[in-house]
């Protein structure tokens, strides 16, 4: 049955409720650590908005300077086109919870509490980009049903993914080469092999931990319903590919060569000589089997976080 979505035009004629309001309407809410509970330093009431809405990016950024301090949504939300872009800050940050799901083109999680979202957070993209590259965080507890999940120094585990959501992730190489998960997982640099050149930075150097993923590109294209795959890559290759990895690995030189054909059937080889797998070749040559994963990056550099555009 489809839902009755309501836009939301005006912030009037909604009922104001206290924190402890707040606490005893939806207990669940508050169960995990004080430090991930929703809440602010403001004594201000907050806003209690029942059904399944809709909200624009312009009434997200007018909800400042009112009687009360944040959004409750009972019910689904789904942000209006314009706000895809929004990170889990200002303006989203007026929302303090949904209980059911939030619906957005694409998301930063950095800044997420762990029960800001009783549902799923639904999104064609989704984000966690860490403040530098000197410690893996740790993801919000949420369960997440997105196309693509793209991780910088960010520990996934206690996400609930969709199983088919495809995962780029970049950060401490042994987590990445261990991770254990039944989604295709591009972990370091692999990327470079699977997205098209205007997604993804090209690797400099062998052991690189900078951001490779272009935002600015990739959520816009995602919106228009564009893939990011290079030419002729298709995911549905991936499970005879990593299959492929496994017989090489016991030995098993003619079932690794069997899936591999298989593998090439289903998306033939885009990389041109020259480019980042021929890194790769070289650095498995020399020894390193699986540079891409288990690379060991350089001692911490303080780099800080990542640009993210706001201009999608």
């Amino acid at each position: 049955m489809t839902k009755n979505i309501i836009p939301l035009t005006t912030w009037d004629g909604y009922t104001l409720f206290s924190h402890a309001g707040f606490r005893e309407r939806f207990p669940g809410a508050s169960e995990d650590d004080a430090d991930d509970a929703p809440g602010d330093d403001s004594d201000l009431p907050w806003l209690l908005v029942t059904g399944n809405v809709s909200i624009g990016k312009q009434m997200l950024e007018a909800a400042g300077g009112q009687a009360w301090s944040r959004i409750v949504i009972d019910g689904d939300l789904h942000i209006d086109d314009g706000g895809g872009d929004l990170g889990w800050g200002d303006p989203l940050g007026q929302v303090g919870f949904v209980s059911g799901d939030l619906y957005v083109d694409a998301i930063r999680l950095d800044a997420m509490q762990s029960n800001a979202v009783g549902g799923r957070v639904v999104a064609k993209s989704a984000w966690m980009l860490a403040q530098d590259d000197c410690a893996m965080r740790r993801a919000p507890a949420l369960r997440l049903d997105t196309q693509f999940l793209f991780a910088w120094f960010y520990r996934i585990d206690q996400l609930t993914l969709n199983p088919d959501a495809v995962i780029f992730i970049l950060g401490d190489g042994d987590y990445c080469a261990n991770l254990d998960l039944p989604n295709p997982v591009f972990s370091w640099h692999d990327a470079v092999h699977v997205l098209d050149e205007r997604f993804v930075a090209y690797v400099v150097r062998d052991g690189s931990d900078d951001f490779s993923w272009h935002s600015d590109s990739i959520v816009p294209a995602l919106k228009r319903g564009r893939t990011i795959y290079k030419d002729g890559y298709d995911i549905a290759s991936y499970p005879f590919h990593q299959a492929a990895q496994a017989a090489m690995a016991a030995d098993d030189h003619r079932d690794a060569y069997l899936l591999h054909k298989r593998s090439a059937s289903i998306a033939r080889p885009t990389t041109k000589p020259g480019s980042a797998w021929r890194m790769r070749c070289c650095a498995r040559a020399h020894g390193n089997r699986r540079w891409a994963c288990t690379a060991r990056p350089p001692r911490c550099s303080q780099r800080s976080r990542p640009a993210w555009s706001t201009r999608h």
